[in-house]
């Protein structure tokens, strides 16, 4: 809490905290892993960057009572993305995006949505797969509860 509300941030009042943190804005960036190791499923992996630059600001926080003060103390934040990094304006001379565009609650950053879709289509396949082995388990079973040997006769 101190790096995002600066120097003095724990001498603060709660009201100037919550000021603090709300006037600041924070640039997160994401490093996703994958690890799409089966043949299967490799055609669902996403093409995703090494690092996905995300701006944020503080929306909300939750507050619970110091039991030694009687005081509210914030205990969790949460962070609502505001600015993606347009993916065309990556600075060489920085190493850096320079250029951001503004999320509107009907868009979302690119590869979120992606990431989401691929997963989704995973999701679908483990369940179709699953449902392919329950519907050949009533069939082994009908099989062995016969108790044919596969020319007619009974087994004895």
């Amino acid at each position: 809490m101190n790096y995002l509300g600066g120097e003095g941030f724990d001498e603060l009042g709660f009201e100037k905290k919550v000021d603090a943190l709300q006037k600041n804005a924070i640039l997160l960036y994401f490093y996703p892993v994958l690890t799409f190791t089966r043949s299967q499923i490799q055609d669902y992996e996403p093409y995703l960057p090494f690092r996905i630059p995300v701006i944020a600001r503080v929306a909300r926080f939750r507050t619970a009572v110091n039991a030694d003060t009687q005081e509210p103390q914030i205990v969790s934040l949460r962070l609502d993305f505001i600015y993606n990094s347009v993916l065309d304006a990556y600075s060489r001379d920085l190493n850096l995006y320079d250029q951001w565009e503004q999320i509107t609650p009907y868009t979302e950053n690119a590869f979120f949505i992606e990431i989401h879709k691929s997963l989704q289509l995973l999701f679908g396949f483990d369940r179709a797969l699953n449902e392919d082995l329950r519907e050949d388990q009533p069939k082994e079973k009908k099989k062995a509860s016969d108790g044919k040997d596969g020319k007619g006769e009974a087994k004895t």
